[in-house]
């Protein structure tokens, strides 16, 4: 099944060139490939990313895209993402992103521009819309007919492309699910075991990550590596930064309420 791009609407002040950069990679772990122009190139930090590039994770593959607005997006494992639309134009005071989510799980954090007239960012699956304009929040696509949409700050709009009139409003800490041809179901508040589920990747820091992560949540996520792997914890609550450990235990405040961040190593 093809994506639906009908609903996309071109802009008189016209798309980003093929051969101009729209962002790149912030931050990266593991195997991560681009597919652009037909080829297949293994991903690494600071590479350009491309109107049209095609990204995707390994099973052990992490990547952070870092675009020019200021926007991010974080790719967990076994994800593939398209860069289908991307429009910046600070000087018209002007943004239209569309990407395109085909399976797997993404973290989007739409940076608000203050002043913009037009700041529309979107995820498209293949059956499903995402819409906001400044926000966070996580797409996971377990299947093309199975998407699940998680709400971390601000709103954000669902639909299903199959009855795009029928659409749901998730506020912070919302879920909802839309299957085949149905309209999202009604959005509820997400349960401890939904926010491990959707959490996981989403936010612990990766190695040589320059852009810090904003969220107005409180989230405690441990990844559990293999064994005498590391595990990780993360937690942060309203207002928090992100910040990246320059060694394996480190601990940060940067928030205008009490915010702890803590990075742990176990053998």
């Amino acid at each position: 099944m093809t994506l639906v791009t009908s609903l996309l609407v071109v802009a008189s002040y016209g798309p980003v060139w093929a051969g101009e950069s729209v962002g790149e990679i912030g931050a990266l772990s593991g195997v991560v490939q681009v597919e652009r122009d037909g080829q297949k190139e293994t991903a690494k930090m600071g590479d350009p990313v491309f109107l049209h590039d095609k990204w995707h994770t390994e099973a052990d593959g992490i990547a952070e895209i870092v675009f020019t607005d200021g926007s991010h997006v974080r790719l967990t494992s076994n994800t593939t993402l398209e860069i289908t639309e991307y429009l910046y134009h600070p000087e018209e005071k002007r943004r239209s992103s569309l990407f395109s989510l085909l399976i797997g799980k993404a973290r989007f954090i739409a940076k608000a521009l203050q002043g913009f007239k037009d700041q529309r960012f979107r995820v498209q699956t293949q059956t499903a819309v995402v819409g906001t304009r400044g926000t966070d929040f996580i797409v996971w696509v377990k299947s093309p007919t199975e998407v699940y949409v998680f709400c971390l700050e601000n709103a954000v709009e669902l639909y299903n492309q199959a009855v795009k009139e029928r659409y749901v409003i998730l506020t912070p800490d919302m879920v909802t699910q839309v299957s085949g041809n149905n309209p999202p179901l009604p959005p509820h508040f997400i349960t401890p075991e939904e926010r491990r589920e959707f959490v996981q990747q989403a936010f612990i820091p990766l190695p040589g990550q320059q852009q810090p992560l904003s969220s107005s949540q409180t989230v405690t996520t441990t990844t559990e590596g293999d064994s005498g792997s590391p595990s990780t914890t993360v937690q942060f609550s309203t207002s928090t930064t992100l910040s990246l450990p320059s060694s394996t235990t480190s601990t940060s405040s940067t928030t205008s309420t009490s915010t702890t961040t803590t990075t742990t190593t176990s053998s």
